[in-house]
């Protein structure tokens, strides 16, 4: 599971899930159970051992790891869609004048593929880590959709932009 989740998470306030009822236990802390461990669940009053409770801990805490994440490049995958146009449109303007194919234009390619290439390997990245999970938690079923979303409009926006600065570079 997690290399050290007692450095990292060591105070921050986690979650158990119980076994038999499926309800969240809040606990204090991942020390709390860490070293607490076994108890009885407020709700259905099973005992949960100790391998339980930090098992579930520790798959609450990567759950909200890849839910905070994914929320991250998936709010700013419209800027960067943005930006990788304004770059494509600095070189039409460009050539528009005139201009000659040179440093600035192979600027812009790289630049616009780099960024399109790079948030397409980060949604791909998240995937492979937390695209497999098994989880009840609504929320991260639904970021993960929106990731899946996400990957097809990566990949489209790269094969676009590819196209893009073929036909740019043949025909100028």
């Amino acid at each position: 599971m997690l290399s050290n989740p007692l450095q990292d998470y060591s105070d921050l306030t986690v979650f158990a899930e119980c076994p038999s009822c499926h309800k969240l236990i809040k606990m204090k802390s991942f020390t709390e159970a860490v070293l607490e461990g076994a108890k009885n669940c407020p709700f259905c009053q099973v005992f949960i051992d100790k391998k339980e409770i930090v098992a579930s801990c520790e798959s609450y805490l990567k759950i909200t790891k890849a839910i905070q994440s994914a929320e991250i490049f998936v709010t700013y995958q419209t800027i960067f869609m943005v930006f990788a146009l304004v770059v494509i449109e600095m070189a039409f303007i460009y050539f528009g004048d005139g201009g000659k194919f040179h440093f600035l234009v192979y600027l812009l390619i790289f630049v616009s593929i780099g960024m399109l290439l790079g948030g397409f390997l980060n949604v791909q990245n998240w995937l492979s880590e937390f695209g497999q999970l098994q989880t009840a938690d609504e929320e991260f079923n639904v970021i993960r959709k929106k990731v899946r979303h996400a990957q097809i409009v990566w990949v489209w926006a790269n094969v676009v932009n590819l196209i893009w600065w073929f036909v740019y570079i043949v025909l100028f």
